[in-house]
């Protein structure tokens, strides 16, 4: 709308820019120009009736092909005083979402406009359970596991808080694992404000893509999803995916990171994807997992080849210890003195020498207990946890890793060290143990056994 200004620049006096009266009669549902004035004087307060309104005059124009009466040059607009609807050509950024403004410039010689932006999240988590426990955690942002564990995520993404004014609602969760995650395509399940979706009603893409995302969950229109979308709707996507032989050990971790892309203009009422969609920052969990390494020694700290060693992990559910993979065993042609378990997360454990060299004895079972310290949950901040500790805790609770003790541990690689001891030869019972005790009996028997014959050979002769 055109403003005049009386000599004195008291009164001023709007009146309907005739090449839009048409538009601004639908919008108002009015028929005539100063009954459009007057509404839009009576909602000046009213936010959204402004925006419905600025809405439809938008879609209004542009279906009908209605040029602008200027474009801004470096966001600036050099333009008579006057009631203006600025629409938003290009978002400042990649989150943002294309806007309205509708700017009175009257009695004003500038003025800067700040956009109101409603521009989705993206949040991704994940659960940490402890087998030797049974604890799960919570969703957070790091955890540590085994090789072959299944491991779930869950990724929750917002909508634009103006769904309504958008036709068609472009969205899709974009996925980006380690190698050393394998996941499981079949195991993707979405809700939409806690209603699970049918799998029909968006895809779970694979192949072909070209961001480096190891998946994509797409709707090409969330609108159409089955459920009644608001402003405040919340997706969530909860999938599982398999620590394996790729899985990178110690501090480095695995990563796991995904975004949300997404229409971000409401006036697009294409389908599908839009040219130019919002995206949302990455955002990301870590995978951490350690291992084991045991040195054979004899008791002068040299290597010993032939034996053979087993480790069982803790398993609450069974009650029981549970043999992690196979024995790893050295023979002459390939001998072994370094035996490293990989890819373990905490939990308490037993290594046991399943195997003895010959002519040695065999060492005892080692009990111990892997704990991890990393910062479960980093809140906002969208950085991952860092491994700040690794330590071993013997049966007793007391700490047995560090400086001259049982293990040495190396965060950068995730590794717990110790040496394991064999003695050469058997081992004979030692004095004062129960072995002297023993002798000690069967020495008196033997001592009362001849006894006893002295006295019956002694009696005989007297006969």
């Amino acid at each position: 709308m055109d403003v005049s200004v009386d000599a004195a620049g008291k009164n001023f006096t709007y009146t309907v820019n005739s090449k839009y009266s048409m538009a601004l009669q639908v919008a108002t549902k009015k028929g005539t120009d100063a009954a459009v004035i007057k509404y839009l004087n009576d909602n000046k307060d009213n936010e959204a009736a402004i925006r419905d309104f600025a809405d439809f005059v938008y879609k209004y124009l542009t279906t009908a092909g209605m040029g602008a009466e200027a474009e801004s040059s470096n966001n600036v607009f050099t333009v008579d005083k006057g009631y203006y609807l600025i629409a938003e050509k290009t978002p400042g950024n990649k989150q943002d979402t294309y806007s309205l403004v509708m700017l009175n410039t009257l009695g004003n010689d500038s003025i800067t406009i700040n956009t109101k932006e409603s521009t989705p999240t993206l949040e991704k988590k994940i659960k940490e359970k402890n087998d030797s426990t049974g604890k799960e955690t919570d969703w957070q942002d790091g955890a540590d596991y085994d090789l072959g564990d299944v491991i779930p995520f869950k990724l929750t993404g917002t909508v634009s808080s103006r769904i309504a004014n958008y036709t068609t609602y472009y969205y899709a969760f974009h996925d980006k694992m380690s190698a050393g995650l394998t996941f499981n395509d079949t195991s993707v399940e979405v809700t939409i404000d806690g209603t699970k979706i049918d799998k029909s009603k968006y895809s779970v893409k694979t192949e072909g893509l070209t961001d480096g995302c190891t998946f994509e969950v797409v709707f090409d229109d969330l609108k159409k999803a089955g459920v009644a979308l608001t402003g405040n709707s919340k997706v969530v996507v909860e999938y599982k995916a398999t620590l394996n032989e790729k899985a990178v050990l110690g501090s480095v971790g695995n990563p796991n990171d995904a975004k949300l892309e997404y229409n971000n203009n409401p006036y697009y009422e294409g389908n599908g994807k839009p040219e130019n969609p919002g995206e949302t920052p990455w955002d990301g969990v870590i995978v951490f997992t350690y291992k084991l390494v045991a040195n054979k020694v004899d008791q002068n700290g040299a290597s010993v080849n032939g034996a053979g060693f087993t480790l069982y992990k803790y398993n609450e559910e069974i009650k029981d210890y549970k043999k992690v993979g196979e024995e790893i065993k050295g023979t002459d042609d390939k001998p072994v003195t370094k035996f490293e378990f990989s890819y373990l997360d905490a939990g308490k454990y037993k290594l046991v020498e399943s195997t003895v060299p010959a002519g040695y004895s065999a060492a005892p079972d080692l009990v111990f207990e892997v704990r991890a310290t990393y910062t479960a949950d980093m809140g906002a901040t969208g950085a991952k946890p860092t491994l700040t500790a690794l330590e071993i805790i013997d049966e007793d609770g007391n700490t047995i890793s560090g400086e001259d003790k049982v293990f040495t541990t190396n965060l950068e690689k995730g590794s717990a060290e110790t040496d394991v001891v064999n003695k050469s030869g058997k081992t004979l019972p030692t004095t004062g143990g129960m072995g002297t005790t023993i002798f000690y009996v069967v020495g008196s028997i033997l001592v009362l056994g001849a006894a006893i014959l002295l006295i019956t050979k002694k009696r005989m002769s007297a006969r």
